[in-house]
């Protein structure tokens, strides 16, 4: 029996009926991720396909911009037919690429046209296979869709391997446990990974389409043109699905550029649409059919406008993919450090050896973390963060210095320039840190037995000696996974090795250990036990030192 409050993956169907109902829920997940996987695939790949197609002249019969539905559900199409030649015969084509459909931005279509105007010559592709296909332009945005795959192939890998262990009568918590020996690698990690990263690469992937992106816009068109411009027409648009009803702004205006005229419903380069009908509504109302505005307009692309170019409230939203991103991020270092940390202890060392050929013979350890990976993993974290959080302050400052302050923005970045100034304190102390002492650490064996002894002995330069205030070293029996920060308040069993503050017992010593009969061996796995040598020393004007040295205490001897 499986113990209470153990989790169901634990207990297999063992009858026939409850295989084939497993087999039935679990297919849901294999069938809908390998659906996705597919319609996302195909889509990807006509699109990609269609870049490697023959290339041919072609004329532009007509272009147009088309705008069908209405009332809050206007959706802009660039229609457009050209002619071209392939191996001597004529054709006509009225696709613009192999994805496009149109959508709900005017100056999308508007681009389109002015770059394909009627009567004019340019370059299309032609499928060498049905040359009555063809192609005029490339849509790029379909490659941010390519990260998102991973989430259905989650799906696929949970049904799939759900099913394999229905069928083969595979234990899941056995089965991580038995691969999670010495030996080999536990398979379960590249699905951590899998999953993790998929988090990482959507939550960067959207930050770019929805933060980045929005606020790079703001800062450049603060030197775009003011040109003015006449409102069309405006409205609430509404999108409904399963999970309710959001409201974007659409507001049509038209404007000249030398002479040619241009149209645009872009307000704001936060696109998108939320909840709010309220708000969006007095915008809209703000400008009315057949009045006056200010747009600003890019001088490098007449058909690039917006009306708003400053700040608004809604591009704090865009600030919401990074907790996918710092989740994905997290959980990936730490799932490589577990890794990277586990080869280091579990496999061959620098002269060869296997790990059972230290049985016995002294050895000098290793610390599970350095001070050059805290450095380079705290500059990252700096860098990542106030690099983004550079962009609103950045924003907020121009407002400042412009006389126009932004309030809200102002109070709201206040606790997120805080965190970014930590993360830059957390640079500065993890960089002095690199010039902290280094402790050697030497074990008479790696794998102590149960009921044995292990001598422990630590070296320390003289002069670096002199720097410590206080210096403890203990071994440590703690509960858990010894990856598992938690874990450093389950100790179970702890054998002081040294505690001074005499800097000359500090720079060399030893000490002998006497490992219970009863002591529990290790087993990174599930609720078992971990052993590590543990140091900390306080510093003289330095930030304090901590580090740990794993061991594997195994079963007593018989």
């Amino acid at each position: 029996m499986s113990p209470a409050g153990s989790l169901n993956i634990q207990q297999r169907p063992s009858s026939l009926g409850g295989k084939i109902g497993a087999t039935l829920f679990l297919s849901i997940f294999l069938a809908m991720g390998t659906a996705f996987i597919i319609i996302m695939a195909y889509t990807s790949f006509k699109e990609i396909s269609s870049r490697f197609w023959t290339a041919a002249d072609c004329k532009v019969i007509s272009s147009a911009i088309v705008e069908e539905g209405g009332g809050g559900h206007s959706r802009y199409t660039f229609k457009i037919s050209y002619a071209y030649e392939f191996k001597g015969k004529a054709y006509v084509s009225d696709k613009v690429s192999s994805s496009y459909s149109g959508d709900g931005k005017y100056n999308k279509a508007q681009k389109l046209l002015g770059k394909f105007p009627a009567g004019s010559k340019a370059r299309c592709q032609v499928n060498p296979y049905n040359p009555s296909e063809a192609v005029i332009s490339h849509d790029n945005s379909i490659f941010l869709m390519l990260p998102f795959m991973l989430i259905p192939l989650i799906f696929v890998l949970i049904g799939a391997g759900g099913i394999y262990c229905t069928w083969t009568d595979t234990n899941i918590n056995e089965y991580l446990k038995r691969k999670a020996d010495r030996t080999r690698k536990a398979p379960a990690e590249y699905a951590v990974m899998l999953f993790f990263t998929a988090f990482l690469l959507i939550g960067l992937g959207v930050f770019y389409a929805i933060g980045i992106v929005p606020a790079r816009k703001m800062l450049e068109a603060e030197k775009w043109n003011k040109i003015p411009c006449r409102i069309i027409s405006g409205d609430v648009a509404s999108h409904s699905d399963s999970d309710g009803t959001t409201y974007s702004i659409n507001i049509l205006y038209a404007y000249e550029i030398n002479g040619t005229p241009y149209k645009s419903n872009r307000y704001s380069f936060m696109g998108g649409s939320s909840s709010g009908y309220d708000g969006k509504k007095k915008i809209v109302d703000s400008y009315p059919a057949g009045s006056s505005a200010t747009c600003y307009v890019n001088p490098e692309d007449p058909s690039d406008t917006v009306l708003k170019r400053g700040f608004s409230a809604e591009m704090l939203f865009g600030l919401l993919p990074l907790i996918f991103a710092v989740v994905g991020a997290g959980g990936l270092y730490y799932t490589i450090k577990r890794r990277i940390a586990s080869s280091g202890e579990l496999g061959e060392y620098d002269d060869g050896r296997s790990f059972t050929d230290y049985a016995s013979g002294d050895i000098v350890l290793k610390p599970v973390t350095g001070p050059f990976a805290a450095f380079a993993g705290s500059v990252l974290l700096c860098g990542f963060w106030n690099g983004i959080i550079s962009i609103f302050v950045w924003q907020a400052a121009l407002g400042w210095m412009k006389g126009r302050p932004e309030w809200f923005l102002s109070i709201f970045l206040i606790p997120f320039v805080l965190l970014g100034m930590f993360f830059l304190f957390l640079v500065a102390t993890s960089f002095i840190s690199l010039f902290n002492p280094r402790p050697k650490i030497i074990a008479s064996t790696r794998t102590p037995h149960a009921g044995g002894k292990l001598r422990i002995q630590w070296q320390i330069n003289e002069k670096s000696a002199e720097l410590f205030k206080h210096l403890s070293i203990d071994l440590e029996c703690r509960r858990g996974d010894r990856h598992d920060s938690r874990n450093r308040k389950n100790i179970i069993q702890k054998f002081t090795v040294a505690d001074t503050s005499d800097y000359l017992r500090m720079a060399l010593g030893s000490s002998d250990i006497e490992i219970p009969g009863n002591a529990i061996a290790s087993n990174d796995c599930g609720d078992g036990a971990s052993w590590l040598i543990t140091l900390k020393g306080r510093l003289r004007n330095r930030p304090k030192i901590e580090l740990e040295y794993p061991i594997r205490v195994i079963p007593r001897r018989r």
